[in-house]
């Protein structure tokens, strides 16, 4: 099977289960990329390459302030309920079709068929408070796991920055 760093225990228990072969590597290496939605690139093609996207040059105030406008910061459910909702949630709207219903489901950020998102401006988003340190959000993958997306940020002076998934 595919393993990822935090799976081992799991697959320990599967291999002494006899559920699973012995993992062993098989080659394949998985890969994260950065990703803009489609309907984001066809209303803006500048943000296809990092070069549209690096705060650098006479035009890099510009960039942060269209990064923090354009990538807002993801609200959970219970947030979104508490928040942007006058009955928290009892009616339902085109976000949130009823409030949730366990712990679990207040943490989502999404639920299919009940939950489909919602995106909001933050303090991390305001560039006439912030004017050097605003940025849009970038979702990243969980701790555990490894990525270059910070690093990657920073040194190609790109003003996004991860506050939540």
């Amino acid at each position: 099977p595919e393993v990822w760093r935090g799976q081992h225990e799991a697959i320990e228990s599967a291999e002494i289960d006899n559920l699973i072969e012995p993992a062993v590597g098989t080659g394949g290496v998985a890969k994260f990329s950065w990703y803009v939605p489609k309907y984001t690139a066809t209303e803006d093609p500048t943000l296809l390459t990092h070069f549209g996207l690096t705060a650098n040059g006479p035009d890099g105030q510009a960039i942060r302030r269209k990064l923090a406008e354009t990538f807002l910061r993801p609200v959970r459910w219970k947030d979104y309920c508490e928040n942007f909702t006058p009955d928290y949630c009892e009616e339902g709207d085109e976000v949130a079709l009823r409030a949730p219903e366990t712990e679990e489901e207040e943490m989502q950020y999404f639920l299919s068929g009940s939950f489909y998102g919602k995106f909001n401006a933050t303090a991390e988003n305001d560039c006439d408070a912030n004017p050097e340190t605003c940025t849009g959000h970038i979702i990243n993958v969980e701790c555990t796991w490894t990525t270059y997306v910070i690093p990657q940020a920073h040194h190609l002076n790109i003003p996004v920055s991860s506050s939540g998934p």
